[in-house]
């Protein structure tokens, strides 16, 4: 019998000993020294930079629009992000009147007659 994902090299339980980011830090990534595409100045970001895309400072990247002002911001479903066009009612309703006419047509002729 297979063992389904029981393979300790491919899954299985984490293990709470060995650090998930850098060296030997539990909290946060590890940090690479880095020159911002924007102003220029020298900063640090959780990730190697490889020149293929942009570096922004702390400071340029919120001016940008980048993160949140307490960290990472919760997606709210509430309000769609576009405008919501819904279809014009007016031929639907059209049909339902005319769908009414029809069932009120059928439900007379199938009224017993009262004598």
């Amino acid at each position: 019998m297979k063992s389904f994902g029981r393979d300790k090299k491919f899954g299985g339980r984490p293990s709470f000993g060995k650090p998930r980011f850098g060296a030997g830090s539990h909290d946060r990534p590890e940090m690479h020294k880095a020159t911002c595409s924007k102003c220029g100045k020298p900063c640090e970001v959780p990730f190697r930079p490889n020149g293929s895309k942009p570096v922004l400072c702390r400071d340029c990247f919120r001016s940008e629009g980048g993160g949140a002002s307490g960290g990472f911001e919760r997606k709210s479903f509430d309000k769609p992000r576009f405008p919501v066009r819904l279809p014009d009612p007016r031929p639907a309703m059209d049909e339902m009147i005319k769908i009414n006419a029809k069932l009120d047509k059928i439900l007379k002729i199938l009224e017993p007659e009262v004598k």
